[in-house]
């Protein structure tokens, strides 16, 4: 997301919860870097490479064969830290930005074929946000921009949640603010690989070595691992074709009988 939501906590022996939440300085909006008109020159390009891609298409087969039928209804999508993609300087941060974003439009338009009624509101949330940024996610999207920390306010157990990389835990936070719910509709995030109370097997030593990455900020938990277990989902590494994501898993809650 590029700027904290919260800080850490040094003696987490007082709460399970290692972060206070508050208020965040936000600054004045720099020059933005990147023009409508250029993204716009690059949009089709990246629509097709999304749309032609194998995440793409395993995603809505995982939707169609599941959504208004075994998983719990979806009434609306947040997103987390998916990046400003007007305001980015980075020509490669900007595609994949992009293209997460496609995503939840991928999310939206599937889930309203499947399940029937009004489609799922999209909204998202990310402290980069610039004006510009806004107001393309609007026009271009129909993707509404929360303020911080509003977008964790919305979550509720018909919400379907999609967060790549990010710097702060919130599969975490999702999950206990849906706790009464046993957890939102869905996620698409990176995937839950194990319940992180091991560090997926390896030393922060042989993590620092660069064996293997580890979401520090949004490590797997038992409550992620045990909420895998009681969904629907499928796994993907989109690094060898796409590369905008990682590896991510979409998750979908069974619908409660």
């Amino acid at each position: 997301m590029g700027a904290w939501y919260g800080e850490r906590r040094h003696n987490e022996s007082v709460t399970l919860v290692p972060f206070t939440f508050g208020l965040r300085y936000v600054p004045v909006e720099d020059e933005i870097l990147c023009a409508e008109s250029d993204l716009d020159n690059k949009a089709q390009n990246w629509k097709t490479e999304w749309e032609n891609s194998r995440f793409h298409q395993e995603l809505i087969v995982l939707l169609e064969t599941h959504a208004g039928s075994a998983s719990q209804r979806i009434d609306q999508i947040i997103c987390f830290g998916l990046g400003n993609m007007i305001s980015l300087s980075d020509p490669r941060a900007q595609r994949r930005s992009y293209v997460q974003h496609l995503a939840a439009c991928t999310v939206r338009d599937t889930l309203a074929s499947q399940q029937g009624g009004a489609a799922p509101t999209v909204f998202a949330q990310d402290p980069e946000y610039k004006s510009v940024d806004t107001s393309y996610l609007s026009e271009h999207f129909d993707c509404t921009v929360l303020d911080d920390p509003e977008g964790f306010r919305a979550l509720n157990g018909n919400t379907f949640v999609i967060t790549v990389s990010p710097n702060v835990p919130v599969r975490q936070v999702a999950l206990d603010m849906t706790y009464d719910s046993n957890g939102p509709a869905g996620f698409l995030c990176n995937a839950i690989r194990s319940d992180g109370l091991e560090g997926e097997g390896l030393t922060r030593k042989e993590c620092l070595e660069g064996k293997k990455i580890v979401y520090y900020t949004c490590n797997p938990s038992p409550a992620l691992w045990k909420y895998k277990q009681q969904s629907l989902w499928m796994e993907h590494d989109d690094g060898d074709e796409l590369d905008c994501f990682g590896k991510m898993g979409v998750y979908l809650r069974k619908q409660t009988k």
